[in-house]
């Protein structure tokens, strides 16, 4: 029994070791993720576009989707390409310098192609996406760092004015169509002319109108300009689709993935979520309802197979225009309040990093896709217990998660503590004093805690 303990000490001081030091670990594909575009607000010093990605970093996230376009976050400052961008204005170089493993940039968003794609227009995308992906390359090479370069909504693009009624012509989806080969045909330039290693550039186009498509035969960029590319990749705003059942949802990536010609030299599914989520407003300004409608969006598209799910996003963009409230599309509200919705990306974040170091330690390599998606699927089926707030409980002991620990603090009649693993395992057995204040430092990952006092059992599941 003793060396039965001994063993589970060592596996414990192991996989917190894993989750704090492993690289391998901190830049694996979480999947999950979210973004910062047009913030309205702020409560630092730091400008809205470093504040926001210092908060998605301080969540867990390793992955960042930003707008390469100062006005996104009222910074100043004109420059004539992407790359001088990058490049000199201090507040985007911090933040790609900043140690997130994917990054997803909206870059050169524009319909100038709506009229006929001159020569001088190609040739200008052309150059700008070929001068930022070699910048990228050449700067960020051995750091592991992805980049993959696209655009907001394109079938926004497609349709003039958000016209669903408009039906474009062939002529408009092919000048479509032209636009994005030639971006990505610069993207493959600038790979095949420059020497990199452990850094990698892709583009990607981004659908938003499938439903119409799918199940009402209209032409959208879905059906009529991305069968027509070469892109690498396709990220789909998925408003239309996300109350879906999974099926249903299923059925509409499928659909997707279906119109995307094949790629050499990429593996995996090549759709995935760039935007999702349901506001506050939307949730009926339930902050409980907001977080459940979400975490089911979630479950569902990484059940599908996601590469990437991106939440829509992490302080508001959207305003009323009628009595000026904010819609609520947030983690952190104008007021600076974490949302239960906060709380459950960095739950998720600390069980995901524990589960793929555990499942290292074990097996001597890292979990493939469908391994970790079914993890995360199956932790996303129901809501992790809220940090920071104690449980209330007929006990007299109230009880908490924060950090690494399990907070516990009793009332005046002593009590009997037990931890456990959620296999079982017995951790830890101890009395709680009348009054005392006790803090039980533990790896990141799921417990059991029962509390047995005047002929009571009470149970209560933490992650930490």
């Amino acid at each position: 029994m003793k060396n039965t303990f001994v063993l589970i000490l060592l596996l414990m001081t192991s996989f917190a070791s894993f989750a704090q030091y492993d690289a391998d670990v901190e830049n694996y594909n979480y999947i999950l993720g979210t973004q910062t575009i047009g913030p309205s607000y702020k409560f630092t010093t730091d400008d809205k576009l470093v504040e926001t990605a210092k908060a998605i970093q301080a969540m867990g996230s390793n992955n960042l989707k930003i707008s390469l376009n100062t006005s996104s976050y009222g910074l100043s400052g004109n420059y004539s390409t992407l790359a001088s961008l990058v490049k000199d204005n201090a507040s985007f170089k911090q933040v790609i310098d900043m140690p997130f493993k994917n990054y997803f940039f909206w870059a050169r968003s524009h319909a100038n192609w709506g009229d006929g794609y001159s020569e001088t227009e190609r040739n200008d995308d052309s150059t700008q996406i070929y001068a930022l992906s070699k910048y990228l390359l050449t700067q960020y090479n051995n750091t592991g760092k992805t980049f993959f370069l696209g655009h907001w909504e394109g079938d926004w693009y497609l349709l003039p004015n958000y016209d669903k009624t408009y039906i474009p012509s062939d002529e408009r989806c092919q000048a479509m169509a032209k636009w994005l080969r030639t971006r990505q045909n610069a993207v493959d330039k600038a790979k095949s002319e420059t020497s990199f290693s452990n850094v990698m550039v892709y583009s990607y186009v981004e659908v938003n109108q499938v439903v119409d498509a799918k199940f009402s035969g209209k032409k959208r960029v879905v059906n009529c300009v991305l069968p027509l590319t070469n892109v690498d990749y396709v990220s789909y705003s998925s408003y239309d689709a996300q109350w879906y059942d999974q099926a249903k949802y299923n059925s509409v990536l499928d659909y997707i993935e279906a119109n995307l010609p094949a790629k050499f030299g990429i593996t995996g599914k090549r759709v995935f979520i760039g935007e999702i989520g349901n506001s506050l407003e939307k949730s009926g300004w339930d902050i409980n309802k907001h977080e459940s409608d979400n975490r089911a969006f979630f479950k569902t598209a990484i059940e599908w197979g996601s590469p990437f799910v991106l939440y829509w996003e992490m302080y508001n963009n959207e305003i009323n225009a009628i009595n000026n409230q904010q819609r609520g599309f947030w983690l952190i509200n104008d007021k600076n309040e974490k949302q239960p919705l906060y709380y459950t990306f960095t739950n998720f974040y600390d069980a995901a990093k524990q589960y793929v170091a555990r499942y290292k330690l074990i097996n001597k390599t890292l979990p493939n896709y469908s391994e970790y998606a079914r993890w995360a699927a199956n932790y996303l089926a129901s809501k992790p217990t809220s940090i920071d707030v104690p449980l209330q409980n007929n006990t007299g002991v109230k009880i908490w998660g924060h950090e690494r620990k399990i907070l516990l603090e009793n009332d005046n009649i002593a009590a009997q503590i037990s931890v456990f693993s959620t296999n079982s395992v017995l951790i830890s057995l101890s009395m709680l004093l009348p009054n005392e204040k006790r803090a039980i430092t533990l790896p990141f990952g799921s417990y059991i805690v029962r509390i047995q006092k005047n002929n009571q059992i009470n149970t209560h599941k933490i992650i930490l």
